[in-house]
């Protein structure tokens, strides 16, 4: 006990002389953390981080909503993280094997074949002829990831009468949607914000939304009928909130600011004169005419030459506007706003102006590298976990024949999910790169058709059909291709019409066939 005592009497001892050290001691520890005039208001208070965003968000997600409806910027940067993390719709490719451990065609196609099914008339927010498909509601939800940090998919029965490939499909809620009053967990769970907890392992057991606004009706729907996303920032985090969070205060003055900006030019596109004079009175009565309010107006129209009596004078008035720093500063801001977005200031202004292959080709490939984990976690959070349940309910239902699913669901829930790529800046240049990397055996034509959002299987199949519809019609498939030179195709006017060596010659050059389409392509 007296040790105890002892070394508590020392950690005292040595904090108190810790606190009258000077000033250029304490600099030797985190600057950060110094306290001085300069920072002596800046104190923040350390929260719980369900308590932090319960407080923040409906404002935060009510202000992203307004800014993104009103000002361009925020509506660019929704729009293209939409796009580009979904663009026309995430793909699904089946990865089932066989016993023998090589790709079951068989299986493939059923599992493909049942989830485009299904994706026809996966909305059951409306009626059959309003309802959107799958990819529609894939671009919907990451809009809703966006604007409110987190998405709503239930599973829910169509409407009495709609014929569809299964009795269910998905509806996506908003997050306002989630009941906080009168809820009614069951066996003493914990409730959160609408969301029903277990008490002893903290995973979600049902949600509870508001199924009726006016009479605020609410639902209670089980976990395992609601896929739930939502951008986990710190450990712990039950609920989400929009990334656009810090560029929100920037995002409203730039907003201001270019009103107050336009506002200025209409006021210079016009003159304002002052006439002075000593005879108010007559010069008032005789020369003006009183406008809708009573007070004088008078215009100063183009070209006149004005005589004015003695002692008058006119003055016109200047306005003072941003010009060159006022450009500036949108163009600094519209930069911090892009980094938050995390999509680059080119995406978000449309402003490609001064930028070469070499910068562009940079962008691009940080733009993608940052793009990965966002597609990944929409993948993980929204499409997959959707796929599964549907692939469930197609086997239960009797509208899938999958033998031994039940044994090992995930041998035939394997696949990947093709996103949306991005073409290239420069074909010629990245192609032949491409064309290099795969002859070297660092890459494959299957993950360079992946990069650029294509089906591997689907360029195959196209490619097949392509060359029996040639056969069919007797061309040479090959011969038909052909193969440029890079001379003629980096600047193809320099080269004559007529020079043959502009074409590279055909593997098979002696066939006739190939020659007399090469001759025909020259």
């Amino acid at each position: 006990m007296l040790d105890r005592l002892a070394f508590a009497l020392r950690v005292a001892q040595k904090a108190f002389r810790a606190s009258g050290r000077s000033p250029q001691q304490l600099r030797k520890r985190y600057a950060a953390a110094q306290m001085g005039r300069l920072v002596g208001d800046w104190f923040p208070v350390g929260t719980d981080v369900n308590a932090l965003v319960t407080r923040a968000a409906p404002l935060v997600r009510e202000r992203t909503r307004q800014l993104v409806r009103d000002f361009p910027a925020f509506a660019r940067a929704a729009n293209a993280l939409t796009t580009y993390v979904v663009g026309a719709g995430i793909q699904f490719q089946s990865r089932v094997l066989g016993p023998d451990n090589k790709p079951h065609k068989i299986f493939r196609t059923r599992i493909e074949d049942a989830l485009k099914h299904w994706m026809d008339d996966a909305d059951v927010s409306g009626s059959a002829a309003f309802s959107q498909h799958f990819f529609e509601l894939q671009a919907l939800a990451k809009r809703q990831d966006v604007e409110q940090g987190e998405c709503f998919a239930v599973f829910r029965p169509h409407h009495e009468g709609r014929r569809a490939y299964l009795d269910s499909g998905i509806a996506l809620y908003e997050s306002e949607r989630l009941a906080s009053l009168n809820v009614k967990p069951l066996h003493g769970n914990l409730v959160h914000e609408g969301i029903e907890y277990d008490a002893r392992t903290g995973s979600p057991l049902a949600f509870h939304f508001v199924e009726d606004t006016l009479i605020y009706k609410t639902v209670r729907v089980p976990a395992e009928d609601v896929v739930f996303g939502l951008d986990r920032r710190r450990p712990a985090q039950m609920r989400g909130i929009t990334p656009f969070a810090p560029a929100l205060m920037l995002a409203r003055d730039l907003a201001m600011t270019m009103d107050a900006e336009i506002d200025a030019a209409k006021l210079a596109s016009k003159w304002l004169a002052v006439v002075k004079t000593p005879d108010v009175d007559n010069f008032q009565k005789d020369r003006v005419t009183p406008g809708a309010d009573n007070k004088p107006l008078e215009m100063l129209e183009n070209a006149i030459i004005e005589y004015l009596n003695p002692g008058e004078e006119i003055s016109i008035q200047s306005h003072q506007r941003g010009g060159e720093s006022f450009q500036s500063f949108c163009k600094f801001i519209m930069r911090l706003i892009a980094i938050t977005a995390d999509i680059p200031y080119e995406i978000l202004s449309g402003d490609y102006n001064g930028m070469g292959y070499i910068s562009l080709r940079v962008g691009r490939n940080d733009f993608a590298q940052q793009l990965a984990p966002i597609q990944s976690r929409h993948v993980r959070h929204f499409c997959q976990p959707i796929f599964r349940k549907v692939l469930d309910r197609a086997v239960l239902q009797g509208r899938l024949d999958l033998p031994g699913y039940w044994a090992n669901p995930w041998g035939f829930q394997r696949g990947v999910w093709i996103c949306p790529g991005m073409k290239e800046v420069d074909p010629l240049r990245e192609v032949k790169s491409a064309i290099e990397r795969i002859r070297a055996g660092l890459g494959s034509p299957q993950e360079y058709i992946m990069e650029r959002g294509g089906d591997p299987d689907q360029v195959l199949s196209d490619i097949s059909a392509w060359k029996q519809a040639c056969a069919e019609m007797g061309l040479n498939f090959e011969a038909m291709l052909g193969s440029v030179k890079t001379a003629m195709a980096n600047n193809p006017a320099a080269i004559s019409p007529d020079d043959k060596s502009a074409l590279d010659p055909p593997d098979d050059a002696d066939d006739p066939t190939a020659d007399a389409a090469t001759e025909e392509l020259q």
